[in-house]
Formats: structure tokens, C-alpha cells, sequence
């Protein structure tokens, strides 16, 4: 990866502040140590983006940078989710970020009906699925819960668009991204709205911190040539 032998200090911090946002999350403690890193790990993969992504169309720089701060502002809103109104905005900076993101990946995106019936009946199995297990303890979150899933299955749907358009490279890191936001995304659904899950909060940063690289770095990697553009 090119753009990551270029920016090994990039790569270091971001493992380091990765790693450590994980282990402070369960041990007490260190939890406040989690009041900086969490948002840091954002602003790192902000800054980085908008280094190394002038080769990128502007409308794709400006949705990719709004949804890292919505991103960065969902973050901050979620250190308090056992309060009822913090978890609900965080959701609503979330829900931000993903049509945000969604609207980075439409520029490069070719939509045909087999990518989406293909990803569009996955995502309805899915969602079907993770339903059964919520819906008893949503309450008053169902229309919210709804909206939010809808917006992130748009973001897979849109990701997994990209296919013959961007480099294979490119299109398999955001497409795996998107994935793991979804699964990150599933998980604190289920510990909220079923029952704890055995290392949930641990696995859910995994895969929300995973995401992120593999969303931003996968951007970057995009190249456009004209025989994806052609197809």
C-alpha cells in the first residue's frame, strides 16, 4: 500500500490510539483515556484524508470530511449513551455521516438492477434477521432505528455500487468498511436493544475503528482510469 509506506507515522499512530481505545474501554480506570483517543482516532484519519486526497473531485473531498465530523461529533455524543438524548443525537450524527459518506461514494458509483437486487435482498435478509432480535426492546427507537438502518444499508448499497468503477483495491476496502460499520453498527444495537453481548463494547470499536481506516484509506486508493470509468 503506496500511500501507507508514505505515512508510516500515520500508520503507527493510528494502530497505537486504535489498540488503546480498545483496552481503556474495559478497564475502568483508563476509561477517560478514552475521552481523547476515541476522538483523536477521527481527527488522525480526517487529517490524513485531506493531505493525501487532492487527486480526489472536490464534492467527494467536502461529503467524505462532513462525515468524518459528524463522525467526530457522534463520537463525542456517545460517551454519555446511557442517557437517553446523547445516544439519540449520537444516532442522528451517525445517521449524518452515513448519507454523508454515501454521497462521497455516489460520484464513482454505476448502479445497474442486478447490484441492486443482489445487495438489496442481502440487506432485507439482514435486516429481517436483526430485527427479530431487537424489536421487543426498541420502544420508542423503532422509526429511529428504521431511518438508521435504511441509511446505512444505502451506504453498502452505494459502496458495493463502486464496483467496476473504482480500481478492485479501492472498491474492496470501502466495500469491506461499509460491512464492518454495518456489523460495528449491529452490535450496539443488539447490546442496547437485546442483551449484553459477551465483549461487546470491545468488538464494536474493533469493527467501527476497522471501518474507518478501510473507508478513508480505500478512498484514497481510488483511481479512477478510464477503463473502469468506461464500464
Amino acid at each position: 500500500m503506496p500511500i501507507l509506506r508514505k505515512n508510516k507515522i500515520f500508520l503507527v499512530a493510528f494502530l497505537a490510539m486504535f489498540f488503546i481505545n480498545i483496552v481503556a474501554n474495559d478497564i475502568e480506570d483508563l476509561f477517560f483515556v478514552r475521552y481523547l483517543v476515541q476522538p483523536g482516532i477521527t481527527v488522525l484519519l480526517a487529517t490524513f484524508f485531506w493531505m493525501n486526497s487532492s487527486h480526489l473531485i472536490m464534492q467527494e473531498r467536502y461529503f467524505a470530511m462532513l462525515a468524518l465530523g459528524c463522525l467526530l461529533l457522534g463520537d463525542i455524543a456517545m460517551f454519555n449513551h446511557v442517557n437517553e438524548t446523547w445516544f439519540l443525537i449520537g444516532m442522528i450524527f451517525f445517521l449524518f455521516a452515513n448519507i454523508s459518506y454515501t454521497l462521497a461514494l455516489q460520484f464513482n458509483s454505476s448502479y445497474s438492477l442486478a447490484k441492486v437486487l443482489l445487495i438489496g435482498s442481502l440487506m432485507l435478509a439482514y435486516a429481517y434477521t436483526l430485527l427479530t432480535f431487537i424489536v421487543g426492546g426498541l420502544g420508542s427507537y423503532y422509526i429511529p432505528v428504521i431511518i438508521f438502518m435504511v441509511s446505512v444499508f444505502g451506504l453498502v448499497q452505494t459502496a458495493f455500487s463502486r464496483y467496476g468503477r473504482a480500481n478492485p483495491i479501492s472498491f474492496w476496502m470501502v466495500f469491506t468498511g461499509t460491512c464492518l460499520f454495518l456489523l460495528s453498527d449491529s452490535i450496539i444495537a443488539l447490546n442496547k436493544f437485546y442483551k449484553p453481548l459477551p465483549y461487546g463494547n470491545m468488538s464494536s470499536l474493533f469493527f467501527y475503528g476497522a471501518s474507518q481506516f478501510l473507508i478513508i484509506v480505500g478512498f484514497l486508493k481510488q483511481q479512477v482510469q478510464q477503463s473502469y470509468a468506461l464500464k
